[in-house]
């Protein structure tokens, strides 16, 4: 009886290793993620939406800011209801 995996292209295809944690930038969703919980969290304190402390902030980092801003603008804190 023949091995399944011989001959399987799988088999074959060069093993990668994935990068460096050090080297590569963290994943959109983290980034997302982090903006979120900074925004909801600047925001909460003053109920305005100030701008992120960072000068340059990462696209998905800035989306998530925005989005976590929003919710604490219309959370009930802010909205006295």
């Amino acid at each position: 009886m023949q091995d399944p995996a011989v001959g399987c292209a799988r088999a074959a295809a060069p093993q990668s290793s994935p990068p460096s944690p050090q080297t590569s930038p963290p994943p959109a969703n983290e980034q997302y993620r982090t903006g979120y919980q900074q925004g909801l969290k600047d925001t909460l304190a003053t109920c305005e939406k100030n701008p992120p402390k960072n000068l340059a902030p990462d696209p998905n980092w800035q989306s998530g800011y925005d989005k976590g801003a929003e919710a604490a603008l219309g959370s009930k804190h802010c909205t006295g209801s």
